[in-house]
């Protein structure tokens, strides 16, 4: 199933009682792309969001939030992999620069 929202999202994927549940496809109209599993009409799960900025984020999710174990790719090449907690990286992980040096 398919909708469009009154703020510009479109969705389109598994819904139960009225909302986005399950596996599907949502792309934000501020450009953002998020496909993977939903709950309650949030990311919740696994999943990968594609940033309009050109960073990617694939990992674990809890209410629309980052969180959990993830690997954020930063378009300047820069990787983060590890622990994510709240919608940030908690430091239990890896930067690894786009020179080769791992923070």
């Amino acid at each position: 199933m398919k909708i469009k929202y009154e703020n510009g999202n479109i969705y389109e994927g598994q819904f139960r009682n009225g909302e986005p549940d399950g596996r599907g496809k949502m792309i934000y109209a501020d450009g953002n792309i998020y496909e993977g599993e939903m709950h309650r009409g949030q990311p919740s799960g696994e999943g990968r969001m594609t940033y309009v900025s050109g960073n990617k984020y694939e990992g674990s999710w809890l209410d629309g939030r980052r969180h959990g174990k993830g690997r954020m790719s930063y378009a300047n090449g820069d990787v983060y992999i590890g622990v994510w907690i709240d919608d940030e990286p908690r430091g239990i992980g890896t930067m690894t620069l786009t020179n080769g040096d791992k923070i």
